[in-house]
């Protein structure tokens, strides 16, 4: 992988500042440079890693190869302390360095600025047969589809991708995020402020991505696709702040800007179009956009209406403007397929979105010992984007379709009402009651136009003694909404005299979308924080929450979810400090689905029966544990730190077929449920161990030495020994899975281990 070029001359420079730091020390606490005082802290020095750590994982959002290392900060002021300049870097010239520099007045305002990158790793094994080359565009070796296409039937087109592919190049997969910004704050008059600033976001490089060939029975591409995005984020803000008000209005604008309109990749199997196949295929990527937000916001004491009982008003408004007017593409890149169906009824969408925000609280103490708030939020999402008519389209750059289809643009209003009370029973208890109340209300594209939750909350915090405390809360929620109509986005998609057909290849009657569904949950929530003594420290939380879908037939029915931890802090002796945290987490989520085999003929012929529902039940299981240790060896003058982690999670799926109904258990000739089988468990465990030794030189000299291990497990079906070529990837359209006409990237997730030693000094000014 390509280095920073700026590593060299950064690492360079830290050894030279580590090698003049050790002989030279300057003396301690703040260096008077005349009229001006600086102070801070710097460290640098070297790193030494060795074991198998080539790992995409090793590597993500951070560096720690070997090679030196430095980080610092510092300020410079006056001594009447009225401008200061304020610095950091963290990891100076590695790949997750961190800039900032800040100069200002004390009171009266602030110029920030600051610079960082990281690194997106997702595998460094990735081997692909294409080449990039300008605007997107992913080509094969010359011939490779050619030869594929002259093999004749699935088996030996099959077999001359696992040739071709076997010596397939390595390529980049990953991207790197810079982003920098400028933020300047500025107080012209007391109690007014003005805040603005700009921030980019850029992102390059190159992400795993996919395109279907003729699917279903054809082939996939995986492909490393190029990436080459920005976000400018615009903000600013003018603030008045009074004795009993304040006042705020603000705009925020982001802007995102791709260099790449489409990606265009060849297809392995076909070098020439055909009127019912591509040579290449083609897809949009993320669109130019804008979006422009102006808000209003302020609170303020009631005290004009002399009421007897304190109360205050705070609320924010915002009106929002969202646009995208890029180009579209061509219906498709197919040449061989030409109808004037295919002619756009506009150059570009003209997207057109306004968003209304409103969030208003009133809280007031009527008694001195209840306190009330009442809380409202209301988002509405209005869609003025037209609706554009399709007359035809081409299903996989192939095949001609005559209906007409319809974009729809959807909308939604979302309400949300909170009313609280807490009343202080007395010194050792206090008592919390609450009720919410959420509303959506749709666009009558999607299957349920209005749904309400209404939500009971109860509470109770317990002191009973000065040195414990327990928190304990409860709600229970009950969502139900207007009827649900499985087929009611068809309306708005297509003809009135194409609905009979699209509903029978649409969604499943019964089956119900989560976020729409009727749902009763219950949640509870249990924090006790325990001081027996001055030495001795205890946190112990849990949780519980169960969300039954009681009326969806299929779909999501059951979803449990459940954790409990806590954390210990020991002191035995006045030198020794030992800390240990444990906590686990348990997901647990229960579906129903129902096979639906089809023939992709013309007409299409579903087969929707009973006897081929499945249910699947998916856990997961997360563990977190720790152990530190603090030591003081000698005081003042030598420390050492020791602690070890552990995170272990594991992930299963299990499947059946519905028992009252297949007689058989899968796979028989019919009612299997469609052979449902059990995924493999998905595993990954991450240890940690790390050991710490601080001497100190002097007063403001540190030599700091530190080992740490690192190790990575995983156990992933989906990642294990993946190729470029998998010879059982290629399933057709009544589920039968055949010769693989696909390609991979072989983009396997590594593990790894690492034994990291670092030496460093450290020296404050």
């Amino acid at each position: 992988m390509k280095r920073n070029r700026n590593c060299g001359l950064g690492r360079i420079a830290i050894a030279s500042v580590s090698l003049f730091v050790l002989f030279n020390p300057p003396a301690f606490g703040d260096t008077d440079l005349g009229d001006l005082r600086i102070s801070g802290e710097l460290e640098t020095g070297g790193r030494i890693v060795s074991g198998d750590f080539s790992s995409a994982p090793y590597e993500k959002y951070r560096e720690l190869r070997p090679g030196m290392f430095g980080s610092g900060h510092f300020l410079l002021d006056k001594p009447d302390g009225r401008f200061y300049l304020r610095g950091e870097a963290i990891d100076v010239g590695e790949r997750d360095e961190l800039y900032r520099l800040e100069l200002g007045r004390w009171g009266t305002g602030r110029l920030e600025l600051d610079f960082g990158e990281l690194r997106h790793p997702y595998s460094i094994n990735a081997r692909s047969p294409y080449s990039a080359g300008s605007d997107g565009v992913l080509t094969l070796p010359s011939g490779f589809a050619s030869t594929i296409q002259g093999l004749g039937g699935n088996a030996a087109k099959s077999a001359g991708l696992a040739a071709a592919l076997a010596g397939a190049p390595s390529t980049s997969l990953e991207f790197r995020q810079r982003s920098g910004g400028a933020r300047l704050l500025f107080k012209p008059l007391l109690g007014i402020e003005f805040d603005t600033s700009y921030r980019l976001h850029d992102k390059t490089g190159t992400q795993p991505f996919s395109l279907g060939f003729g699917s279903p029975g054809g082939g996939f591409a995986n492909f490393a696709a190029p990436k080459d995005e920005r976000i400018h984020d615009v903000r600013s803000a003018l603030r008045i702040v009074r004795d009993a008000w304040n006042l705020e209005f603000g705009y925020n604008g982001n802007f995102f800007r791709n260099d790449l309109d489409s990606i265009t990749i060849d297809n392995p199997l076909l070098a020439t179009d055909s009127a019912t196949a591509s040579s290449r295929g083609r897809m949009a990527t993320a669109p130019d956009n804008a979006s422009h937000a102006f808000s209003v916001s302020g609170s303020s004491s009631l005290d004009f209406l002399n009421l007897d009982f304190p109360t205050q008003l705070t609320g924010s408004i915002s009106y929002g403007l969202r646009t995208q007017d890029q180009s579209f593409l061509p219906h498709t890149i197919n040449s061989a397929v030409a109808s004037a169906l295919l002619n756009l009824p506009e150059d570009s969408l003209g997207g057109d979105v306004r968003t209304f925000v409103g969030n208003f609280q009133l809280t007031a103490r009527p008694l001195p010992r209840l306190n009330l708030k009442l809380r409202h939020k209301i988002y509405d999402y209005d869609n003025h984007t037209d609706t554009l008519v399709l007359p035809g389209h081409s299903v996989n750059d192939g095949a001609l379709v005559s209906s007409a289809r319809s974009s729809t643009a959807n909308e939604y209003r979302r309400n949300q009402t909170f009313l609280d009370a807490s009343y202080r029973v007395n010194k050792v208890a206090k008592l919390m009651a609450g009720y919410e109340w959420e509303q959506w209300d749709r666009s009558s594209d999607r299957e349920v136009r209005e749904l309400d939750e209404h939500k009971l909350k109860l509470g109770l915090n317990l002191n009973p003694v000065r040195w414990a405390q327990l928190r304990m809360k409860y709600d229970v929620g009950v969502r139900r909404g207007s009827p649900y109509r499985p087929f009611h986005h068809l309306a708005h998609a297509v003809l009135e005299t194409d609905t009979a057909a699209a509903q029978l290849q649409s969604q499943l009657v019964d089956l119900r979308k989560f976020d729409e569904a009727d749902r009763i949950r219950n949640h509870f929530d249990v924090l006790a924080v325990l001081l027996p003594c001055e030495d001795v420290s205890v946190n112990l939380l849990g949780s519980y929450t169960r969300s039954n879908y009681d009326d969806s037939l299929y779909g999501l029915q059951d979803d449990e979810r459940w954790d409990v931890g806590g954390d210990v802090v020991f002191r035995p002796h006045e030198r020794v400090e030992i800390a240990t945290n444990y906590s686990f987490e348990s997901i647990r989520l229960q579906q129903k689905s129902r096979w639906r085999p089809r023939n992709f003929a013309s007409p299409v012929v579903v087969i929707d029966d009973f006897v081929n529902d499945w249910l699947s039940r998916s856990r997961d299981r997360i563990h977190n544990a720790g152990l530190s240790v603090d030591v003081v060896l000698i005081p003042e003058r030598l420390d050492a730190r020791f602690g070890y982690e552990i995170q272990f999670a594991n992930a299963s799926t299990d499947t059946r077929g519905d028992s009252r109904f297949n007689a058989a258990p899968p796979p028989t000739s019919s009612g299997d449920g469609g052979s449902p089988f059990d995924y493999p468990d998905i595993e990954n465990i991450l240890q940690t161990f790390l050991s710490e030794v601080s001497y100190h030189v002097k007063e403001n000299l540190t030599l700091k030495a530190q080992y740490r291990f690192e190790r990575y497990d995983l156990t992933n079906f989906r990642f294990d020994d993946l190729d470029p070529y998998e010879g059982s990837s290629n399933i057709d359209g009544s589920g039968t899975i055949g010769s693989s006409l696909d390609v991979f990237l072989g983009n396997e997730i590594e593990d790894y281990n690492a034994h990291i030693l670092a030496l460093s000094v450290i020296l404050e000014f």
